[in-house]
């Protein structure tokens, strides 16, 4: 009831979903009325870190299902819980996006950078930079010019292996033949 949660109409991997807070004047906390990153501060932390574990929880499963029914030559995955520095619409959503990043939506350098830079800011280094913003003063500051410049400018990496593409087809080939694991560099932090 204070959730909702579905599939994102223009999904950049296998799982793509995107978890939101209702917009419930009831409900006592305040991330119903929490529209983008910058409108947090340490004071949502709490509710947050519940929100995540919905986050995390839902991921979870979706894994469970896809090693329960991926064949000896699907590729494993993980599940990536996180935010765009700036996003595409309002009120704060959480993506809950498997690392494969194959999709046929995937039809832009945009989509790539979206996804696969540190344009896309992880629920873990939120909370952890929330955490450090030991006085109620301090918020997160995302400043959309420099994130913007960032987005134009990133390069498209592999999540996995870190190779450059030269275009998107380059980078969608690349991507779907690359057997790395996973790799923790490039990922979103404040």
């Amino acid at each position: 009831r204070e959730h909702v949660c579905t599939y994102d109409m223009f999904p950049k991997a296998k799982y793509h979903l995107l978890l939101m807070r209702r917009k419930n004047e009831q409900h006592l906390g305040d991330l119903g009325r929490v529209n983008t990153l910058n409108d947090l501060e340490p004071a949502n932390l709490r509710e947050l870190r519940e929100f995540h574990s919905l986050g995390r929880s839902i991921a979870s499963q979706l894994k469970e299902c896809h090693d329960n029914e991926r064949s000896k030559d699907d590729v494993p995955i993980t599940m990536k819980l996180g935010y765009h520095a700036i996003p595409s619409f309002e009120p704060l959503h959480l993506h809950i996006i498997s690392s494969d990043l194959d999709s046929p939506c995937i039809t832009k350098r945009d989509h790539i950078v979206s996804f696969a830079s540190p344009f896309f800011v992880e629920a873990e280094s939120l909370e952890r930079h929330l955490e450090c913003a030991f006085a109620d003063s301090l918020t997160v500051s995302v400043r959309k010019k420099r994130a913007q410049s960032f987005k134009r400018s990133a390069l498209m990496t592999c999540p996995r292996c870190g190779r450059e593409a030269a275009s998107v087809p380059d980078w969608k080939r690349h991507n779907h033949m690359c057997d790395s694991s996973p790799s923790k560099q490039g990922t979103g932090k404040l």
